[in-house]
């Protein structure tokens, strides 16, 4: 018999009704000095899953993001001892996501399963900036000095970032027996990446209109393309009747800008306690080829992503966690801490000091960086009738440490969150 199902789901922010009053204010153009500043966003979710018979499923899932932010100052003062002046700042960012993903599940037979997934992303942001002085040497001057007529100098530049990949999946499992089973899959992602295009134009004018100076530049990165592939095999053993879970696993990585080859082991493990408790753990290494662009006085995150060559390879990532946790009975609660330490190696770290250092991000980046990260991760949570809670309290550690950098003395990163509560 076969059944299918729709869900589609979406939402936004109604921000904009709380900062009405500003934003009318700026509009108006009122004497004064007057902000605005707004961030908002809207997302589609859309899911399709269609059963063909018990054996043979199809699951296909589209997401839509769409998150902006604006900030207006203006500082206008008209009538002053024949200097009328305005000066405006305009700054709008927009970061658009788009998801679509495919996913068939295939029984082969009564221990053998497969899954295959198609999916493809993109990611856009753009960036807008405009100053503007406006100014009229007048004291008899009564109008609105924010017009054309009596615009000073202006600087606009704009910058966009984008980038998308394609990706094929397939993975097999099979299960030998209760206590035991095999994993294994392949992958392969097409990574097509625009570090930047932008655009700067800048205009001075005299009194009387004329143009004193103009000059617009325009420049970008090539588009660059990158196909990285993936092979891995994990192993699943439960002994000592099922109360010891076992997960050795292995990956081998490929890129093909760098041509570079990593091998990642992992291996984790999982002992169920008596009385509700359970001890688990893991170590591993984990390889990531692509670099962000982000400074520590990126406003937000810009995702400028590029993948990684000869001169900064990929980043590389050495794992060990453990933890405990236990349901507390008959409260229906549960408890949970965990310890994590991370060393990282081929770190980078990019400090743009303006929108043209991304036309030239290869010299502007530092690499050869190493980094820590350590620390603590506690939960609690109860359910009581139609009552729940949650508290979560992490204690970490983020350190950074670049030959070329604070004179090679380790500092904190800015992911560093030394308490977080929540």
């Amino acid at each position: 018999l076969k059944k299918s199902s729709f869900l589609i789901a979406g939402r936004a922010t109604y921000l904009d009704l709380f900062t009405l009053k500003k934003k009318q204010a700026v509009n108006r153009q009122q004497n004064g000095y007057n902000t605005y500043n707004n961030f908002g966003f809207f997302d589609l979710n859309a899911r399709f899953n269609h059963e063909f018979d018990p054996k043979n499923k199809l699951f296909l899932q589209i997401y839509y993001g769409d998150d902006h932010q604006k900030n207006i100052d203006q500082n206008i003062l008209t009538g002053y001892q024949s200097n009328s002046f305005a000066d405006l700042s305009q700054t709008n960012q927009t970061l658009k996501n788009l998801s679509v993903c495919m996913r068939y599940s295939n029984v082969r037979s009564d221990k053998l399963f497969a899954h295959y997934n198609i999916s493809f992303n993109r990611y856009e942001n753009n960036i807008k900036n405009l100053a503007q002085h406006y100014q009229y040497r007048d004291s008899l001057f009564r109008g609105n000095v924010v017009d054309e007529q009596y615009l000073k100098s202006q600087t606009q530049n704009y910058r966009l970032f984008s980038g998308e990949n394609l990706a094929g999946r397939a993975e097999w499992v099979y299960a030998h027996n209760p206590h035991h089973q095999f994993r294994a899959g392949c992958e392969g992602i097409f990574h097509t990446l625009r570090p930047g295009d932008f655009t700067l134009a800048q205009q001075e004018r005299a009194d009387d209109g004329a143009v004193l100076f103009e000059a617009n530049l325009v420049f970008g990165n090539p588009v660059s393309q990158h196909f990285e592939t993936a092979a891995y095999l994990e192993d699943e053993i439960s002994v000592l009747g099922k109360r010891l879970t076992l997960h050795p696993g292995v990956r081998l990585n490929h890129f093909s800008s760098s041509n570079q080859t990593t091998f990642d082991p992992r291996f984790a493990a999982e002992y169920r306690l008596p009385h509700g408790g359970q001890i688990a753990g893991a170590i591993g290494i984990s390889t990531q080829f692509l670099h962000t662009l982000n400074g520590d006085a990126n406003r937000i995150d810009k995702s400028i992503w590029v993948g990684s060559n000869k001169n900064f390879p990929a980043q590389k990532a050495r794992i060990v966690t453990v933890g405990y946790s236990k349901n507390l009975l008959p409260l229906q609660s549960s408890c949970s801490i965990e310890l994590f330490y991370r060393k990282m190696n081929g770190l980078t770290k990019f400090n743009p000091d303006d929108p043209k250092a991304y036309a030239d991000w290869q010299s502007k980046i530092i690499g050869a960086g190493t980094g820590i990260s350590y620390g603590a991760d506690f939960l609690w949570s109860t359910t009581v009738k139609h009552f729940s809670a949650t508290a979560a309290y992490s204690l970490s550690w983020n350190d950074r440490k670049f030959p070329l950098l604070n004179n090679g003395v380790t500092f904190p990163a800015k992911y560093d969150r030394r308490h977080d509560l929540k």
